[in-house]
């Protein structure tokens, strides 16, 4: 992994690639800043004191600082925002490279913009097809699952071209809202912690409860996450009733296997890593997935390699899956959940989305002078992908 990221860091960086955003839309509700069928422009301008706060920040920094901005979305004015710089081991770049970056719309006036608190702008740090991880998320939301929308921008940074982004829909309050019933529940993120150079996993019954991010929601002492690692606790003889009754089982089992389905090891199955928890108030907790950048690329192959050979993993490993696994009947759930998921992402409708963007962003992710990727390497990667797509899809 690291010689590859390495070998992803941006060279020297030309001024301008290619203008590949598409004319200003009518901004009604805001599907237009999620949409597989364009490219918006988002301009920030960042003064002098706000570009050295950001230049600061590292990859071990945490938590990011926040710096002042003043953002245009589609040609827009979004007035002043909050930018920080997102990413972790494997996606986190320095201002001056192609960085991960958050808008936090409200930070600075209390107003949201066409409804939302803030959007993530992903660096597209692995693989050059601009697509995987759009890709991934729609995978997760056609299996039925809670996701976020993304989409795609070119951004500039006081006129400076940074290239081509991935939008991410943030998963806030008003998400919650829109996705749950009830919205008054706890949210909690499950990332990792870096202590002297050494990574230390988030699951549950690990002993690092408190090492949860609570996201939206109230202080309870991570009560309810405590409750979801002592009842796995208590099944090593087999599931307790405790535990069928804490976890929306059917759930959870599907979004594991939307994650051996893309490859997506950067996940909770397989690496305890890019996963949220919801715990909706008289409802069992149900998990979401983030950060998907690492789903429907081969990770093993350099930039001029291709995402036909996923590393498709068997049975997941982690605190969740393992009682699971270990009895009959959520075993038979997981069969289950293997054969349903594959009859709903193998209708061909992701083979039709990565075929729109393969038109929609090819001059953009060529010509993006923050990531340089060759048209070969462009061309040998998209071509695997769409090839793994096509040997998915069920013949009609």
């Amino acid at each position: 992994m690291i010689w590859f990221l390495l070998a992803c860091q941006p060279a020297e960086v030309p001024q301008a690639g290619p203008e590949v955003f598409s004319p200003p839309t009518a901004h009604v509700g805001h599907d237009w800043l999620f949409s597989a069928e364009r490219i918006n422009r988002i301009d920030l301008e960042i003064p002098d004191n706000s570009l050295e706060i950001l230049a600061a920040q590292r990859r071990f920094s945490y938590p990011r600082d926040k710096a002042m901005a003043w953002a245009t979305v589609d040609g827009e004015d979004a007035g002043r925002v909050a930018l920080r710089l997102r990413g972790g081991l494997g996606s986190f770049e320095q201002l001056d490279g192609k960085p991960k970056l958050e808008l936090d719309f409200n930070a600075f006036t209390g107003e949201r913009f066409h409804g939302l608190e803030s959007i993530s702008l992903n660096n597209r740090s692995y693989g050059c097809t601009g697509m995987h991880e759009n890709l991934v998320y729609a995978a997760y939301g056609q299996a039925g699952l809670v996701t976020s929308r993304t989409g795609h921008a070119q951004v500039f940074v006081n006129g400076q071209d940074y290239g081509l982004y991935v939008v991410v829909e943030t998963q806030d309050d008003r998400w919650l809202r829109r996705n749950f019933n009830d919205a008054g529940g706890n949210y909690y993120d499950g990332k990792y912690y870096v202590s002297e150079f050494w990574v230390h996993w988030v699951d549950f019954d690990a002993g690092r409860d408190d090492w949860f991010d609570l996201e939206e929601g109230q202080d309870v002492d991570f009560a309810d996450v405590r409750a979801v690692s002592q009842a796995i606790g208590e099944s090593q003889d087999g599931m307790t009733e405790e535990l069928w009754q804490l976890v929306d089982w059917p759930q959870l089992l599907a979004l594991m296997r939307v994650e051996m389905w893309t490859g997506n090891n950067d996940s909770y199955g397989h690496g305890r890593n890019n996963y949220r928890v919801y715990f909706e108030p008289g409802r069992p907790m149900v998990m979401v997935p983030w950060d998907t950048d690492a789903g429907l690329i081969d990770e093993d192959e350099d930039s001029e390699g291709g995402s036909a050979d996923l590393e498709l993993r068997s049975d997941p490993q982690s605190a969740l899956a393992e009682p699971c696994l270990a009895d009959p009947a959520c075993r038979a759930l997981w069969a289950q959940a293997g054969e349903e998921v594959n009859a709903a992402l193998s209708d061909g409708a992701l083979l039709d989305l990565a075929r729109d963007y393969q038109s929609l962003l090819e001059e953009g992710v060529v010509g993006d002078p923050r990531r340089v990727c060759s048209q070969d390497a462009w061309d040998t990667q998209t071509a695997g992908l769409v090839a793994y797509l096509e040997s998915r899809t069920a013949s009609p």
